[in-house]
C-alpha cells in the first residue's frame, strides 16, 4: 500500500474515535440531566430570620395614669335574709307591726276560748245528750296592749247539728279576752274544738 493511502486511513479511523468519544460524553450529560431533573426537590430548613425592625410587645402598656382599678374578691354567696315582717291593718283601721307570736301565745288562746266555749256545750248537752262534739273555726289572734281576742271568727266545720249551739259558742268566741305577755301583733290561727270531756261529765254526773 502507498504511504498516502496509510495515511489517510489512520487520519480518518481517529476522527471516528474522536466522534465515538464525543458522542459518550454527551450521551452521559444528557442521562445525568434527566436523572437529576427526576430526582425530588430537596427543602433546605434554615434558622428564621430575625425581624428587621423592633419587636413589638404581646399587649401594650397601660399608661401610668390609666390603670385600671383592681376589684376586690367577690365573697361567697349567701342566702338572702328573711324580709322583715309588713305591717297588717288592724280590725280598727289602724297599722299594726306583726308581732312574731309563738306556738306558746296560740295555745293560751286556744284554752281561753275552749273555756268560753265550755259553757254554751254543757248546757246544750243537758237539753241533748246525743249533739256532735267537733267543730272547727278560723280567726285571727289579735294582741294589743297585751290583751287578746280573737278577730272575724267563722265556722269552717261542724258536727254539733244544733245551729243555736253553734251560734252560742262563736259569740263567746268573740266577746272572749285574756291577758298575753306579747307585743302588739296579728296571727292567722285554725282552731279545733273538741267537747268530749263534758258528755263525760254529764255522763257521771
Amino acid at each position: 500500500m502507498e504511504p498516502h493511502v496509510t495515511k489517510g486511513v489512520a487520519a480518518g479511523r481517529g476522527r471516528a474515535v474522536l466522534i465515538i468519544g464525543l458522542a459518550v460524553v454527551v450521551l452521559g450529560a444528557l442521562g445525568y440531566l434527566v436523572v437529576e431533573l427526576r430526582r425530588p426537590p430537596v427543602t433546605v430548613v434554615g434558622p428564621a430570620a430575625a425581624p428587621s425592625g423592633p419587636t413589638a410587645p404581646d399587649r401594650a402598656p397601660w399608661p401610668p395614669n390609666r390603670r385600671p382599678a383592681l376589684r376586690p374578691a367577690t365573697p361567697a354567696s349567701r342566702p338572702a335574709p328573711r324580709p322583715a315582717p309588713t305591717a297588717r291593718p288592724s280590725p280598727d283601721g289602724g297599722a299594726r307591726q306583726v308581732a312574731p307570736l309563738t306556738r306558746a301565745h296560740v295555745r293560751l288562746a286556744q284554752a281561753r276560748l275552749h273555756e268560753a266555749a265550755n259553757s254554751c256545750m254543757s248546757e246544750a248537752l243537758k237539753r241533748n245528750p246525743s249533739l256532735g262534739l267537733r267543730m272547727h273555726i278560723r280567726y285571727t289572734l289579735v294582741v294589743t296592749n297585751g290583751e287578746g281576742r280573737a278577730t272575724n271568727p267563722h265556722l269552717a266545720q261542724s258536727e254539733v247539728g244544733d245551729p243555736a249551739v253553734e251560734r252560742c259558742i262563736m259569740d263567746r268566741v268573740r266577746e272572749a279576752r285574756w291577758q298575753v305577755d306579747a307585743p302588739d301583733g296579728t296571727l292567722p290561727v285554725g282552731e279545733s274544738f273538741n267537747f268530749k270531756h263534758l258528755r263525760q261529765i254529764h255522763v257521771i254526773e
